[in-house]
């Protein structure tokens, strides 16, 4: 006897058509509302140039200008993650002057892999955050290590709290270090910057938390601020990359900047309070934010 799939199939489109008709589009109802403030200019001369060696890798994820005020002097780094190492160039005359390698294994070992990242306090304060591990490690000039901060075991104590009876547990963000979501140390404190993968069921301020601080004066203790904006709540978004977040800090009114794929504005942030900001006066750049 044969059998006719053919309805059965039609059966499934139809469903399926049904499925995704509702699609939430977020307006962007900033158009037409900027004015070119910056204009940039290519010009031949001054041109910086670092020459690279044959192991490192063609696509850099986490890099960082580290300026050493007792010295006077600029430096260029980033991390290779081919060969488990840091380097460091002269930014202003562009010469290689060493890489740190790091350890994978035993007492320097930090356990490198992609995608960790790196953030340079100064020259003798390295720290470096395993993804693998979740660990965040203190490290010299030479790679050695000297304090270790274990990230997840540090929070454990705030699955306990019942905020506004909402839930439970409040859950981490996956913390990132790389040129878009730096690390910051201010005084005794360190400002990390991280984001969530998928979704995981009601999205707000409450249960996923974005930023992190760590507070090095009560034995690393660990506490999360500032959620997702109220475009995430209409709808999942899947993809990880519509969650990613990116950050930087002003350096002269120390309030954090934070944007989102999915939206807009760029959100302000003392990490109590946010206010949100049109995008187009709210730029991050090195050294100075306007």
């Amino acid at each position: 006897m044969r059998v006719h799939r053919y309805p059965f199939f039609v059966v499934l489109n139809f469903v399926f058509f049904l499925s995704c008709t509702k699609v939430v589009v977020n307006e962007n109802d900033l158009k037409g509302k900027f004015k070119a403030t910056y204009t940039l200019e290519k010009k031949d001369e001054g041109r910086k140039t670092f020459v690279l060696d044959s192991e490192s890798t063609q696509s850099i994820r986490c890099v960082q200008l580290f300026e050493d005020a007792s010295v006077d002097s600029v430096y260029f780094t980033f991390l290779n993650t081919y060969n488990h190492s840091i380097y460091f160039y002269d930014f202003k005359t562009g010469d290689f002057l060493k890489k740190i390698e790091l350890e994978r294994e035993g007492p320097n070992g930090v356990y490198p892999y992609v995608p960790d990242g790196y953030y340079i306090h100064s020259y003798d304060s390295i720290y470096y955050y395993s993804h693998k591990t979740d660990l965040l490690f203190l490290l010299n000039h030479n790679g050695e290590k000297y304090h270790t901060i274990n990230y997840k075991a540090n929070y454990a104590h705030l699955n306990l709290l019942d905020l506004a009876g909402l839930r439970k547990n409040r859950i981490p963000p996956m913390v990132q270090l790389s040129t878009g979501k730096p690390m910051y140390k201010i005084d005794e404190t360190i400002y990390l910057c991280g984001e969530m993968t998928e979704e995981f069921g009601r999205v707000d301020s409450i249960n996923q938390l974005l930023l992190t601080t760590i507070d090095t004066r009560r034995n690393d203790s660990i506490d999360f601020h500032v959620g997702y904006p109220e475009s995430y709540r209409e709808g999942n978004w899947g993809e990880n990359y519509f969650r990613e977040v990116f950050w930087c800090m002003n350096p002269i009114t120390k309030l954090f900047l934070v944007s989102f794929p999915n939206d807009h504005y760029i959100y302000q942030t003392d990490l109590k309070q946010v206010k949100k900001k049109i995008c187009g006066k709210h730029v991050c750049r090195r050294y100075k934010i306007n």
